[in-house]
C-alpha cells in the first residue's frame, strides 16, 4: 500500500508521511520527522478523516501508530470521488498536425 496522510502531534503544523501498512487498529508510515514512543499524534487520511492515537515503535524513518479507536481501512483504497482515471481524447482530423505524427 502506498497512501500520502498529513500527520501532527496536537495542536502543531502538518506533517506528510507515507503510509506503508493500514489495520483498522493502526499504520505503519515513514516520516521526515522524527517521534517518540508514546507521543500523541491526530493523521487525516484519505476516505477515512481525521483519526487519533499514538506512536506505538519508531525505527529508521518509521513509525508505528496504534489509533484510539478501530476504523475501516478499505474505506482508504477507494477511489477518489469523480473519475479517476484520465479520459483519453480520440483524436479527430481537426486535431491533425502535419509535422507531428
Amino acid at each position: 500500500m502506498f497512501l500520502m496522510a498529513a500527520m501532527r502531534r496536537p495542536g502543531s503544523a502538518d506533517i506528510q508521511v507515507k503510509v506503508r501498512n493500514l489495520s483498522s487498529g493502526g499504520m505503519m508510515a515513514e516520516s521526515p520527522v522524527s517521534f517518540s514512543r508514546g507521543d500523541l499524534i491526530e493523521a487525516e487520511l484519505r476516505g477515512i478523516g481525521t483519526v487519533t492515537g499514538k506512536i506505538a515503535w519508531t525505527a529508521g524513518g518509521r513509525i508505528g501508530v496504534q489509533f484510539d479507536s478501530a476504523i475501516d481501512p478499505r474505506l482508504a483504497r477507494k477511489p477518489v470521488s469523480g473519475n479517476p482515471q484520465p479520459q483519453l481524447v480520440r483524436p479527430s482530423r481537426t486535431m491533425w498536425r502535419p509535422s507531428i505524427r
